[in-house]
């Protein structure tokens, strides 16, 4: 379904303090058409391109979190406070390696139908093979610019993903990785302080307890959030049916 970005559209998307640029407003938005084929899950405070409507998997992001745009990441759920930069990539679906062909026709629904209908023949396939898996983007991680990544792998808390690197698997929390294929670095902390972050899940606390403590001070900022009870559940919208709706409304006027 191809639809207008509009005006309308736009002031709902503000209303909801969700937006389409990463510096919480919508840019040049208005007036771009867009061919809607996915479902967008979007907390408050989340800011991704129109263009993800685009995407062939659908995507999930967290409050305060943001995707610029030129990145391709279908299929991610994405947590809280997540930076990805222009160029990011997540690698197209996966094949089967363990039979005798990597091809579709192993688990393809086009060739399935198509071969019964030039051929009266049904392949016999085995769809089952993980090959559309989500890929999970954990809280609080920053992908740097044209990095590549494996569909299907997790990228843990707190994680940093260098520029241009391609990761193939896996990584752990707060771990940066780069190169081709990345590798560990670094840990950005020690043991200790990575497991009272963990324990701590700042990123599930109300703004308004976020917003008076000091991120530069780690240790003053773990003292005090281990004392708070205040969790926060952020208002989720989906931006395929905020679009729907504005178009019923906009055939009716």
């Amino acid at each position: 379904m191809k639809t207008v970005i509009t005006e309308p559209l736009i002031n709902v998307l503000t209303a909801k303090r969700i937006y389409l640029r990463p510096h919480f407003h919508h840019g040049n938005a208005i007036g771009k058409t867009i061919n809607m084929i996915n479902d967008v899950h979007m907390e408050s405070y989340s800011r991704i391109s129109e263009q993800s409507l685009s995407w062939s998997g659908s995507v999930s992001i967290g409050a305060f979190s943001y995707v610029v745009q030129g990145a391709f990441v279908e299929g991610c759920d994405i947590g809280r406070f997540c930076s990805i930069a222009t160029g990011v990539r997540v690698m197209g679906k996966n094949h089967p390696l363990d039979r005798i062909s990597t091809s579709t026709w192993s688990y393809g629904h086009n060739i399935f139908d198509l071969m019964k209908q030039d051929f009266d023949v049904e392949v016999k396939q085995d769809r089952k093979f993980g090959g559309d898996k989500k890929t999970i983007i954990d809280h609080d991680v920053w992908i740097g610019e044209f990095a590549t990544i494996k569909r299907g792998i997790k990228l843990g808390l707190g994680s940093i993903v260098g520029a241009n690197s391609v990761v193939t698997k896996d990584v752990p929390p707060f771990a940066i990785v780069g190169g081709n294929p990345a590798k560990i670095l670094k840990y950005r902390f020690n043991d200790v302080v990575i497991g009272r972050l963990i324990k701590s899940k700042w990123w599930e606390f109300n703004p308004k307890t976020l917003a008076r403590l000091d991120m530069t001070d780690i240790y003053a900022f773990l003292d005090e959030i281990e004392t708070q009870e205040l969790h926060y559940d952020y208002p989720k919208y989906n931006l395929k049916e905020i679009l729907t709706r504005i178009e019923k409304v906009n055939e009716i006027i």
